[in-house]
């Protein structure tokens, strides 16, 4: 359930939006900016970069890279969290709900490839297959849980 505060509707171009998801459509690209300002502007975002790319030589100048990558799990368990509390009032959370997402994020992430992510390559590849696997999910999910007229 969400915050009273984000009860009723937002009315944009005609169609009307609840006003928790149209503070989720806010809230995306803050989050998403933040981190990018994070992972680019920060001294640890940059150590952080740099470790990923040539740990021996981040170790070499005397950084402790196993805390680095500590902080970096910690961080993205942060970010699955905070993914988690924002969109548990527009779901039902269930027992067992984490076996379509994870085999969902396979399959995008498979059919994405796992390249570099800096490679133009592997935007396109990545924004086709999560079109492909979004239109597919939509088309399909009508077909299967239609009742039968008969």
């Amino acid at each position: 359930m969400a915050p009273k505060l984000f009860d009723g509707s937002v009315s944009i171009f005609g169609a009307s939006i609840p006003k928790y998801n149209f503070f989720l459509l806010l809230i995306g690209p803050i989050v998403a900016v933040g981190l990018w300002l994070f992972t680019s502007k920060t001294k640890l975002g940059k150590i952080a970069r740099a470790a990923a790319v040539d740990r021996e030589m981040v170790g070499a100048v005397g950084i402790n890279v196993s805390w680095v990558f500590a902080f970096a799990f910690v961080f993205g368990c942060f970010m699955a969290g905070l993914g988690g509390a924002l969109m548990a009032p527009t779901i039902s959370i269930t027992l067992g709900m984490d076996h379509n997402l994870i085999i969902e994020g396979f399959l995008i992430v498979t059919i994405g490839g796992l390249g570099n992510m800096w490679a133009p390559w592997w935007v396109r590849s990545f924004s086709v297959s999560l079109r492909l696997s979004g239109c597919s999910s939509g088309l399909s999910s009508p077909l299967f849980f239609l009742t039968p007229p008969w």
